[in-house]
């Protein structure tokens, strides 16, 4: 994720507030154990305290700084110390609800394939009224109306389950970024996802929904108040392509026995495929992750759109990776690892190019005399990852040179083929991308998939 490390840190991040949280804090203890506010109650506190207010407001207690105390809104008497301190944030080990919870549903989790663009995004643009290939960083003059939008939704959200003060703080954040273009915010709606808070838990508890029927209104409702932030996050301007090479991820989950003995009978099958359908977290570091549940994901990225989010991370040592919603899964085995007492998952990560895709690929190559010449001059192209096969297929069933005119297609070295996150093909004759909006720029014809 490149120039991501020039995003701005706020000092108030290394500094900590915790309470004394002793069953009964009156009596002596040989084990005194002060608990950690989360990110948002910490970064409220503190800034109350550095605006020099006798009170910070939470949602369930409020900070009395004179007295050193937190004290219970609901009943004066339920009074806790509180502390302030330097953070030295080293961590040994991962959040365990951020990177243990499976991350594909288990009463739906081998729901096949559904495309190149998540669901719920894709109902998210629905809703918003925005056209299928529309999104924060091809047209930056929606970015206002989707900033408004996202945190008018994540205060609805935050009242629903009690944590309002929480949410008017986020969404506060999210709306001093209003006017400074896709990279601010982008950035903005990425530190605000890694934080820990309702909002991830919620988005991610929201998404793994969809693909269930009978909760399919429920997700389907939620993107009027979560979309418009997930939309915001999901359109990482740093990532215009998806990740290849082969980079490890992690993951770590408690599965049931009947479970992993799917996952097992589906590494055999011919239908072995899924997709991830929430944002999903993941690591670099496979000790960590390692450290927790019965089950360990190792996953290949092949071709997918996955985001490092360490450099905006308060937890930069969990070396979080996000892997976008929308990409999909192939079950390449499982064993179990008796010194660890762990079974694995060996997943492959790509995005999704199934029959449908192809034949449009197809219907647009057969309709030009000379695709070769087409395709470089106005189709826009995919990834040579993604499209070389289908290339090579549509060479074999077309006439050589010697057939009186040679229409196959060209590999063209010095250009490449890519899909944005849209699903929409994009041409880079230059290979390097070096205007992220060559294809709008030069007014390039573009396929709109399904």
């Amino acid at each position: 994720m490149s120039n991501q490390t020039s995003a701005r840190i706020d000092p108030s991040a290394n500094v900590e507030w915790t309470w004394l949280s002793d069953s009964d804090p009156s009596l002596a203890s040989q084990s005194i154990k002060w608990s950690r506010y989360s990110d948002v109650e910490n970064r409220i506190i503190e800034d109350a305290f550095k605006a020099g207010l006798p009170i910070a407001t939470l949602d369930e207690i409020y900070i009395d700084f004179e007295n050193n105390i937190q004290v219970s809104n609901n009943d004066i008497n339920d009074q806790r110390p509180i502390q302030r301190q330097v953070r030295h944030r080293m961590n040994t080990h991962l959040r365990e609800e951020r990177f243990m919870i499976s991350p594909i549903p288990a009463k739906n989790p081998f729901s096949g394939l559904r495309g190149w663009t998540s669901n719920f995004i894709m109902h998210t643009k629905k809703e918003l009224k925005l056209k299928k290939e529309e999104s924060p960083s091809h047209n930056p003059r929606i970015i206002p109306m989707l900033v408004e939008k996202a945190a008018q939704g994540i205060i609805e959200e935050g009242k629903n389950i009690g944590k309002t003060r929480e949410a008017e703080w986020m969404a506060n954040q999210l709306m001093q970024e209003k006017n400074n273009g896709v990279k601010e915010v982008w950035r903005c709606c990425a530190r605000l996802y890694t934080m820990e808070s309702f909002l991830y838990k919620k988005i991610n508890e929201t998404m793994r929904l969809v693909g269930s029927k009978e909760h399919e209104n429920v997700w389907r409702s939620k993107t009027r108040t979560f979309g418009p932030f997930c939309l915001l996050l999901w359109d990482d301007p740093y990532n215009h392509l998806p990740l290849t090479g082969g980079k490890m991820l992690y993951r770590g989950a408690n599965l049931s026995d009947d479970l992993i003995a799917q996952y097992t009978k589906l590494s055999r099958s011919s239908d072995q495929r899924g997709s991830f359908q929430a944002f999903t977290s993941s690591s670099r570091s496979r000790a960590k992750a390692e450290q927790f549940g019965n089950v360990l994901f190792v996953m290949q990225v092949n071709y997918a759109y996955t985001t490092d989010l360490s450099p905006l991370s308060e937890y930069p040592d969990e070396e979080e990776e996000l892997i976008h919603p929308g990409v999909c899964f192939t079950i390449n085995g499982t064993r179990y690892d008796p010194s660890k007492n762990k079974h694995e998952i060996y997943l492959t990560l790509t995005h999704n190019v199934d029959d449908k895709d192809k034949k449009k690929i197809f219907v647009c190559l057969d309709d030009h005399a000379n695709p070769a010449v087409r395709l470089y001059n106005g189709v826009c192209r995919a990834s040579s990852a993604v499209l070389l096969p289908i290339m090579d297929a549509f060479n074999a069933a077309r006439p050589g040179p010697s057939a009186g005119g040679d229409h196959r297609l060209s590999r063209m070295t010095n250009g490449g083929y890519y899909r944005d996150r849209n699903g929409t093909l994009c041409e880079d004759p230059t290979g390097t991308l070096a205007d992220d909006c060559y294809h709008r720029a030069c007014n390039q014809p573009r396929y709109d998939l399904d």
